[in-house]
């Protein structure tokens, strides 16, 4: 380099310092060699709008050391428990309507310190149709036992699976609070996922109207069974009403059927057992007993409706 006339030359020294990255981008779990143990840096999410990052994160087994924890050591990275988490995500997402969300990952490998980054295509959400409330021929519609009754979804909502289980609980609850102590309830979903439909049913059974019989106490030894029975909020001979069943007495114990058998155990924190008959009238106007108390109420007295979640949803996909 040419200097002016007079001038210092200078020499100029550089240092560079080349600093290996350690990092590598775009792995996924089958890059990951098995006999090496990984560590959980952190969790990147992007893309999701529907529901928030902490709603995401919630749904997963993985998780990230809390960041006021840093003293402490980073958690193992499971590939496999990582890896259930996307499906159990996919599953949830679908669950509140989004048949259509893709899910996408890659890893962030830092030596043996592991960064997902989960990408969200929400897609647009399945949305309400029809709905369609069956009740059978000489029984009732919703309306006439409660004007006021309203499911907890409406035409043009999201689809959601919870929703659409609630509803069913609600109009069982309905129909046994107004003396039908046997009602059941039948749902059904259809879903097209190329139209982003969903068409909704629910037949009721209410079976016939039923009053409350005579209730017998068994099993107390401290206790006089006339300081139990005031517990009751019903009375023999009124019509059933399940409502009536929730309290503090019945909810710690469990009904007995009339063959003395217990529907889920006898309660022991009360030392004694309830029989609570429930009667329906005959064809002939005389009251028939109906110990068994196969009606939903009795069994939301031990909390089992006995009905495995999501099981009447039917996915219609496109080809």
């Amino acid at each position: 380099m040419k200097q002016s006339s007079g001038s210092k030359s200078a020499v100029a020294i550089v240092s560079i310092l080349l600093i290996a990255n350690t990092q590598a981008f775009g792995f996924t779990i089958s890059d990951l060699d098995p006999s090496s143990r990984y560590k959980l840096e952190k969790i990147e999410i992007s893309g999701e709008h529907a529901f928030s990052r902490d709603a995401v994160v919630s749904l997963m087994t993985t998780k990230e050391r809390p960041w006021y924890q840093v003293w402490k050591p980073l958690p193992n990275f499971d590939a496999q428990m990582f890896t259930d988490d996307l499906a159990n995500i996919q599953r949830s997402y679908e669950a509140h309507g989004y048949y259509d969300a893709h899910i996408n990952y890659d890893l962030t490998l830092d030596k043996n310190k592991v960064t997902p980054h989960i990408a969200f295509s929400e897609g647009k959400p399945i949305r309400v149709v029809t709905i369609d409330i069956k009740v059978a021929n000489g029984f009732p519609p919703p309306q006439e036992l409660s004007r006021s009754f309203k499911l907890p979804f409406k035409k043009g909502d999201i689809f959601d699976q919870d929703d659409y289980q609630k509803g069913a609980q609600e109009l069982i609850d309905l129909y046994t609070s107004n003396s039908y102590a046997h009602a059941k309830v039948q749902r059904h979903a259809v879903v097209e996922v190329g139209p982003l439909q969903a068409r909704i049913q629910y037949e009721v059974e209410p079976g016939g109207r039923c009053l409350f019989g005579d209730t017998k106490i068994a099993g107390t030894k401290k206790v006089d069974p006339k300081l139990v029975e005031e517990q009751l909020t019903y009375k023999s001979g009124e019509p059933f009403d399940s409502r009536k069943l929730v309290s503090r007495l019945v909810n710690k114990c469990s009904i007995v059927d009339a063959a003395g058998d217990p529907s889920g155990g006898l309660c022991p924190s009360e030392g004694f057992s309830l029989l609570i008959p429930v009667s329906k009238p005959a064809h002939d106007g005389a009251l028939e007993p109906a110990h068994a108390l196969e009606a939903a109420a009795a069994n939301r007295l031990v909390g089992d409706q006995g009905e495995p979640a999501l099981d009447q949803i039917e996915p219609r996909r496109a080809g």
